[in-house]
């Protein structure tokens, strides 16, 4: 059991290390990131870029060789793809410009890498789209329609198959069905170092170039592109501009790093956690320890059954070296049998784990030349580190000690054994009180107040493909009297624009607030039950509404402005947007960031990409397939695709949630074998203190007293083991919690429930035994 935990986590953590390392330029491959600190000291990491960087980046630098860019396709979640008479929603939609397939090492089955993304409306589609859409059709220069985004919302256009690859290995940092050609969308067309920033910059760096020598000169990369646009736009000097707050620092991240060492906004997917990684491996190293402790103990302990064997042994000429080997290859037989049946154990648990950890992890030791041995080295050097000491214990008893009857071991000789136990049960007590703690924090980010009511809205995806029938759509839903409210918007809480600063007309001080910004219609508060604490909300009745602005506290706090109401902030070039109301605070981001300032704009026109919609929950199935048919018949039977807001929001802890699951199950696992070494040696001293046992029975000991002393050196030793498991885990899982924003107190009850539960487990562990050895009869103990 311990060896098949061991190997399971090792080959998960194996494959988180391997993200992006089927690249074959992985060493030499660098994605160009930005970092950005505002005047309030906020600083944001993010993996975007200007569209124009790829292109500077290889004219000004020689350290370059090639660079490509990689960018989302839409602004849904699902997009429309259509060949013939099918039609289906995909969710994996990319631009890549022509550069891609030399700079990912992603081959190619059909199609020439240097111009398959060459021409505007090109798409090279992986083998599993090609099967699903064409069958045995042959896939070249079929055209797809497909929905992407454009400067005017969602817009259908046809694309050739040029090129079909193979399927992204799923040990990638992101993943695409259709690879659309960069140059395909109105999105390319933002050239500027001040707008489009929604590429993601991928290069590919000569043999000899070290990437912090080209990081040293990105400062002056980015004022040569940017100082005459900042100069012209907000008329001060670049230097000027980057005091007053808006400092722009490029810099570069190893393909290798970013699933496991990116906590980067705008990535294509959730990444990995390499904390989480490293928790896994310290458990992994646990649970194969405790075997191995077990092992150790049991051996040491019932070195009396074997005492005689040694004397005589050794009495008849036998070396100590040959009894070493001969102990030695006793313990490495059994380990190497234990790994063969552990091997069978992987094999059969490795789907269930797979679904766990959310991988596909592939075990195949015959596949690979190095496998197979190097797993029979690992089962070798387990044997050897689990019997190493018990051979040399064992062949070091003295002949005439042993013979005579003389030879001391089980109590008095238990140290090693005792110090060994108190390792297991601080381990195991560090594991339960670690998934507590765990299970409470997510229970605290689950269920805490986020400042709006996410429970019973249902969020309609692809609302941009209704264009300009998304009213008319929004009108039939409020006809239904099962749904409350409707509001269509670009951006829903949970989701959130970038950051842009703004300053107030009239501040002496001419601060720059950086804002994340959101569009919502007149509903959007009331839909999402988000609460006003000063001024008023979004009017149908009042046209100026379509100038003003809602903001929330932080925003406030962040200007120090009390009469903030009624004040005016500069918006686009020429134009200027009335504060006239602030929100209470709520989350808009996970709770592993503090609350940001933020502003609701008034979305008037007929485009958003969502419709939020709030239902009476007694009646949420009627609801829901009335939403359904009104959209199919607006939408002329464009997919439906929705989700629940409180799901989509606590999707965002899914590694947390992860965490919590794997941490429980091994806990369990390491419980149990720290019980099985711990019945093993309560069998093995009860056996040494038979006599004594006897003795005191005659003496007059009753069965609970009897229990009590044999019990008692157990307690003491899990109590010592509590009390250091305590320090270790509350450290490791105070620092854990320092990365949320928001997180709740580790309560002292979690401590107390994990050494009682430890306590209780173990004293059932040896209750068998201790049981058993007090209602002997001591006229049977004494006499044999």
């Amino acid at each position: 059991i311990g060896i098949a935990c061991f190997i399971l986590i090792m080959l998960y953590v194996q494959y988180e290390f391997s993200y992006d390392r089927y690249n074959e330029k992985v060493d030499r491959i660098y994605r160009v990131c930005s970092e950005r600190t505002y005047s309030t000291g906020r600083v944001r990491l993010r993996a975007n870029t200007p569209n124009i960087m790829a292109d500077a980046l290889v004219s000004d630098f020689p350290e370059v060789i090639m660079a490509t860019r990689l960018s989302t396709a839409t602004l849904e979640e699902k997009t429309p793809v259509q060949y013939k008479g099918k039609k289906f929603l995909e969710a994996r939609l990319m631009f890549a410009d022509s550069a891609f397939f030399n700079v990912f090492t992603i081959p190619l089955l059909r199609g020439n890498p240097k111009t398959v993304l060459l021409n505007p409306n090109s798409v090279v589609i992986t083998e599993n789209m090609a099967k699903k859409y064409f069958g045995n059709e042959d896939p070249m220069a079929k055209i797809l329609e497909i929905e992407v985004a454009d400067t005017s919302g969602i817009v259908k256009k046809g694309f050739i198959v040029t090129g079909v690859c193979e399927n992204v290995p799923g040990n990638s940092h992101f993943h695409f069905d259709f690879l659309l050609s960069y140059n395909s969308s109105n999105v390319y067309r933002f050239r500027g170092w001040t707008a489009g920033w929604f590429a993601r910059t991928y290069t590919v760096l000569g043999n000899s170039v070290h990437f912090k020598s080209l990081e040293n000169k990105f400062p002056d990369f980015m004022k040569k592109y940017r100082a005459p646009i900042i100069e012209q736009t907000y008329n001060m000097s670049y230097d000027d501009y980057v005091r007053s707050g808006q400092n722009w620092r490029l810099f570069l991240q190893p393909l290798s790093d970013i699933h496991l060492k990116s906590n980067i906004e705008w990535e294509f997917e959730t990444n990995g956690n390499m904390t989480y990684v490293i928790l896994f491996l310290i458990t992994a190293f646990l649970i194969l320890l405790l075997a191995i402790i077990n092992f150790i103990n049991l051996s040491t302990a019932c070195s009396s059954g074997r005492a005689k064997e040694i004397g005589l042994r050794k009495t008849f000429g036998a070396y100590r070296i040959q009894l070493v080997k001969q102990f030695m290859f006793e313990a490495i037989f059994t380990c190497l049998f234990s790994f063969g049946i552990a091997v069978g154990f992987v094999f059969l648990l490795l789907p269930e784990f797979n679904t766990l950890v959310g991988k596909s992890i592939e075990f195949n030791p015959f596949q690979n030349i190095y496998v197979f041995p190097g797993l029979a080295v690992f089962g070798l050097l387990v044997g050897l580190l689990a019997g190493g000491y018990p051979s040399f214990f064992l062949s070091s008893f003295h002949p005439a000690n042993v013979l005579k009857g003389k030879l001391k071991t089980g109590i008095k000789g238990g140290a090693l054994r005792n110090s060994l136990v108190i390792f297991q049960f601080t381990a195991t007590i560090s594991l339960i009180v670690s998934t507590l703690i765990v299970e409470n924090q997510i229970k605290f980010i689950l269920n805490k107040n986020l400042g709006f009511d996410k429970e019973n809205v249902i969020v309609v995806e692809n609302a941009l493909s209704l264009g300009e029938r998304a009213s008319v759509f929004k009108d039939e839903l409020k006809k239904n009297s099962d749904i409350i409210k409707v509001t269509n918007c670009f951006y829903y809480p949970g989701t959130a624009d970038d950051f842009f600063p703004f300053r107030i007309e009239g501040d002496p001080s001419n601060a720059r607030v950086s804002f994340s910004r959101a569009s919502g219609d007149y509903d959007y508060l009331e839909t999402l039950g988000i609460e006003l604490v000063g001024g008023r909300n979004y009017s149908e009745k009042i046209a100026s509404d379509s100038l003003a602005v809602l903001i929330n506290e932080s925003a406030v706090d962040a200007y120090g402005i009390s009469d903030i109401i009624g004040r005016r902030i500069p918006f686009g070039d020429s134009n200027f947007i009335t504060i006239i109301g602030i929100m209470k605070d709520f989350h808009f981001e996970s709770l592993h960031t503090p609350i940001a300032p933020y502003m609701l704009l008034l979305n008037r026109g007929d485009y958003a990409s969502y419709f939020a919609v709030r239902i009476k929950s007694e009646n949420l199935s009627n609801a829901l397939s009335y939403i359904k048919d009104i959209w199919n018949r607006v939408s002329r039977d464009l997919p439906f695709f929705y989700s629940f807001l409180d799901e989509k929001l606590d999707a965002r802890y899914g590694n947390e949630e992860k965490l919590l699951q794997v941490t429980g199950i091994f806990s369990l696992i390491a419980i149990t074998i720290g019980c099985l070494g711990l019945f093993g040696l309560s069998a093995f001293t009860m056996e040494k203190r038979t006599k004594e046992i006897g003795i005191r029975k005659v003496l007059g000991a009753t069965i609970p007293g009897i229990m009590t002393i044999l019990s008692i050196s157990y307690i003491k030793l899990i109590t010592l083991s509590f009390i250091i498991a305590v320090l270790i885990s509350f450290y490791i899982m105070n620092q854990w919690l320092k990365t949320f924003a928001y997180s709740t107190d580790i309560p002292i009850v979690i401590f107390l429930i994990s050494g009682i539960v430890s306590l209780c487990i173990a004293l059932l562990t040896v209750l068998y035994h201790t049981l058993k050895a007090a209602t002997t009869n001591p006229v049977v103990s004494l006499r044999d």
